[in-house]
């Protein structure tokens, strides 16, 4: 995944490829108490990108920015949700009910080496930026109204050459 090789755009089964990165996760959210609630379209969500990148910038949002953030409990979830947006694209979001970052650093977390957390070294999130524009999207952070942050980027749809003239 640290690869400096060019980004693959191709067709994408978004759900599948969400389904491996909490396969991947479950033993260490299970460890963490943590319940992952996933609130998908019920029709496939073909796009075009790169699948393992794409994994990537999930693998960080769930684990390493939610799943840290948010304190065990029966309150401990985090929320995957996926939706059709106009424009061909994807909506996806990755929010928590942990601690919460203040609205003030919302717009600085993106940046190479800024860091809300005491062992963090502000990569991540970096990363996940650097990876998403070159996808042609975008992503933001945004404050929960209750508590916790939401990160959510979005994803052009794929649209088949045969089908669509």
């Amino acid at each position: 995944m640290a690869q400096r090789s060019p980004v693959r755009m191709e067709r994408t089964d978004f759900k599948q490829a969400l389904n491996d990165v909490l396969f991947l996760l479950r033993e260490e959210l299970q460890s963490r108490d943590l319940q992952v609630v996933t609130d998908l379209m019920p029709e496939p969500v073909d796009i075009l990108g790169d699948r393992t990148r794409l994994q990537q910038v999930l693998l960080n949002l769930i684990m390493m920015n939610s799943a840290e953030a948010t304190p065990r409990g029966a309150e401990a979830v985090v929320t995957v949700r996926c939706r059709q947006v106009p424009k061909g694209e994807v909506e996806v979001s990755v929010s928590d009910t942990g601690r919460g970052i203040p609205p003030e650093q919302l717009e600085r977390v993106f940046e190479p080496f800024y860091t809300t957390k005491s062992d963090g070294i502000g990569m991540g999130l970096s990363i996940c930026r650097s990876i998403v524009e070159a996808h042609g999207a975008r992503i933001w952070a945004t404050t929960n109204h209750s508590r916790g942050n939401s990160f959510t980027f979005t994803l052009s749809q794929f649209k088949d050459a045969a089908v669509d003239p």
